[in-house]
């Protein structure tokens, strides 16, 4: 592997891309997605002991199954997504040739699945012809993040509190099955999630509740005993602590 730059907008951990400029791994989104008081734990409370650690975890999760996420949750795959958006479009001539910005890839790109990019990215062009772009996006993604890809810190304690508190356990995401399956694979997770769900499993992707509703199925779980939602917030505890 060659690295021949840095690039802006940098973090403090590098991703080693073949013959190109280093990106270097920061977090695109910083949204926090809090339940009550835990950010104002992490801030007075970076380092708790095992038994209060327990105490407030059991705290958090009055609930019988969790619903993650896997992009940007299990695993901080987002640069990687937008070096292959970059320099793809970059190839293509896309805005004029300029290449697109972070700001760029968090506001239009970010969380979204191939079917809205494609119409998004390209509105002038026939749907298959912009779903093939994608595809080919999807495999310079895999390519990278086979090589690169790190879970996120604390993942393997969360995953073991899991499954002490018998945790029912579904993933959720956006992302191609294909996608799906090598990041669990890498991550050491392939066979940890009793339910995967993927974009194409239903009529309508995330932001919709479909595919969390069926992860729900999948796990013959109820809705109101279920977390989606906290597991952004409690991957930054595990990194604090």
């Amino acid at each position: 592997m060659l690295s021949l730059s840095s690039s802006p907008h940098v973090g403090q951990r590098h991703y080693l891309v073949p013959n190109v400029p280093t990106i270097r791994k920061t977090h695109f989104q910083r949204r926090t997605i809090c339940r009550d008081n835990l950010s104002e734990l992490i801030t007075t409370h970076p380092k708790l002991s095992q038994s209060a650690e327990r105490y407030l975890l059991s705290g958090l999760a009055p609930f019988e199954a969790i619903l993650f996420d896997i992009d940007g949750t299990l695993c901080d795959s987002d640069p990687l997504h937008y070096y292959a958006f970059r320099e793809m479009l970059q190839e293509l001539g896309y805005n004029e040739g300029v290449p697109i910005t972070e700001e760029f890839f968090i506001q239009k790109i970010a969380g979204k699945h191939n079917e809205e990019l494609s119409r998004l990215l390209f509105p002038d062009w026939d749907l298959q012809k912009g779903l093939k772009f994608m595809d080919e996006k999807e495999a310079m993604f895999r390519r990278l993040a086979a090589e690169q890809l790190e879970p996120v810190n604390g993942l393997k304690r969360l995953c073991k509190w899991i499954d002490d508190c018998g945790l029912k356990r579904g993933a959720v995401t956006n992302a191609p099955r294909s996608n799906a399956e090598l990041l669990l694979s890498v991550l050491g997770l392939s066979d940890y999630f009793q339910t995967v769900v993927v974009a194409n499993d239903c009529d309508r992707a995330k932001p919709f509740p479909d595919p969390y509703l069926k992860g729900l199925q999948g796990l013959s779980a109820r809705h109101n005993s279920c977390s989606s939602s906290w597991n952004a917030s409690f991957g930054n505890y595990y990194q604090k602590s």
